[in-house]
């Protein structure tokens, strides 16, 4: 497997599209077999599942979810272990096209949320209508998926450059000759306006991100990082927050997750936002803790794992779940 150095580089916790492309030996988007996303080694794969393992969905085209050839191809095995293994989910959307009505349905049967930038004759609950892939990607933070990896063609991928979507670029550069080329200006000029982050190599492979998704450090600050990743707790009344229901809501200071209405909000006069129950849009992880010698439920945002604060139960306040979610006011960003 991948050495872990890497793999932790490869986390990216922050909202964001990473495209994950190979690149042949002679500058073509494809690999020596002509495919965009052929694997021509072991460790290419792991590259490309390590990607994938860190984002809330996959956006794909059609023909690639279809095909998905790392079920069909020579290291099928190899993936079913990586996904055993790190109990990785299928996490796909799809972007489709008008033209391919057959292959939505087809896809929607299978359980896909289908993405398609034109109108079918039917509905679906899980087909979303889009005029853009700026709209598309917006779709999908809506629904909580905030990092989003593209492992679609390199049409896809060239259309999402254009757009200015991509805040990472995840290239393998395979020693491989291509069956055939094609330019694909907007991935070029990605490229060559973006230093690489970080890049090795392995086996005649190189791997590198480009891009601007920020790392934790970088983008919160000393407080904010302790408490949201490092499970620190601000002082009691230390900042100032709202204690009475109101209209409004409540994100993730590090991702912007929806958290918290603020119509359930109240004053538990215990120095900290006090919540009886998260949004209804399921966005919040409770986990045991056991830090300190206390058997506490602590409070994560479910989209970034960013530590919140913790609830507790049966303290008598007469709200209708009978809960207090005690949340660390610096974690949260209020909208009106």
């Amino acid at each position: 497997m991948t050495n872990p150095i890497y793999v932790e580089q490869l986390v990216f916790p922050a909202r964001g599209l990473r495209l994950v492309m190979i690149q042949s030996a002679d500058g073509a988007w494809v690999d020596h077999q002509g495919s965009s996303r052929g694997l021509s080694s072991s460790f290419d794969l792991q590259w490309m599942l390590w990607n994938r393992a860190n984002a809330d969905a996959l956006l794909v085209s059609a023909k690639t979810a279809k095909s998905e050839n790392y079920r069909v191809s020579e290291f099928r095995s190899e993936y079913q272990t990586f996904r055993a293994s790190h109990n990785l989910p299928e996490k796909l959307a799809i972007a489709t096209i008008t033209s391919q009505p057959n292959l939505a349905l087809e896809m929607l049967e299978q359980g896909f949320l289908v993405i398609t930038l034109g109108n079918f004759d039917f509905e679906h609950e899980q087909l979303i209508p889009v005029h853009s892939l700026a709209q598309a990607i917006a779709k999908l933070n809506e629904r909580g998926y905030f990092r989003i990896v593209c492992e679609g063609g390199p049409a896809l991928a060239n259309s999402l450059c254009e757009e200015n979507l991509v805040d990472e670029f995840a290239l393998t550069q395979s020693p491989h000759p291509a069956a055939q080329t094609g330019t694909y200006q907007a991935l070029s000029t990605f490229l060559s306006s973006h230093q690489a982050r970080m890049s090795f190599e392995h086996e005649g492979f190189t791997f590198s991100i480009y891009g601007t998704i920020p790392t934790w450090d970088e983008q919160l600050n000393s407080l904010e990082y302790q408490v949201l990743r490092h499970a620190a707790t601000e002082p009691a009344y230390s900042t100032s927050y709202e204690t009475v229901a109101a209209p409004g809501y409540y994100t993730c200071r590090a991702c912007g997750n929806k958290l918290f209405d603020a119509t359930t909000q109240f004053d538990s006069h215990c120095g900290w936002p006090a919540f009886w129950r998260p949004s209804e849009t399921d966005s919040v992880l409770l986990e045991l803790d056991t830090s300190y010698g206390m058997r506490r439920i602590e409070v994560k945002c479910k989209a970034c794992l960013s530590h919140l604060g913790h609830v507790f139960e049966g303290e008598g306040f007469g709200y209708p779940t009978d809960q207090r979610y005690c949340i660390n006011r610096i974690t949260l960003i209020r909208h009106p």
